[in-house]
């Protein structure tokens, strides 16, 4: 299997940081992957589509939402992960680094 890591950001100034931080991730976490970073300015739910349509299985962050935003939040989610192959939802720890001694 090809495991892919994808960072997406609106400008080529984000690129070098974005790249370095999954390059990071992934030596950290001891895994064989490629490392991408997609500039691109069209609706992040799009771009995570065209990207990851012919995918076997996605893994995609989330940050959990604020009190009393959740059915929004659910509404959004559940539109970005349509015509999506199966997609697991990851909880961002956010500033926690469980990779890190």
């Amino acid at each position: 299997a090809k495991i892919r890591v994808l960072r997406i950001v609106k400008n080529e100034n984000g690129v070098k940081p974005a790249m370095e931080a999954l390059q990071n991730l992934l030596a950290e976490a001891r895994v064989e992957g490629e490392a991408l970073t997609l500039v691109s300015e069209k609706p992040v739910p799009q771009t995570i589509r065209e990207t990851s349509a012919n995918s076997d299985l996605v893994f995609l962050g989330f940050e959990s939402p604020e009190s009393e935003q959740e059915e929004g939040w659910f509404n959004s989610s559940s539109k970005l992960l349509e015509g999506l192959p199966t997609t697991i939802m990851v909880k961002s720890a956010k500033d926690s680094n469980f990779l890190k001694e």
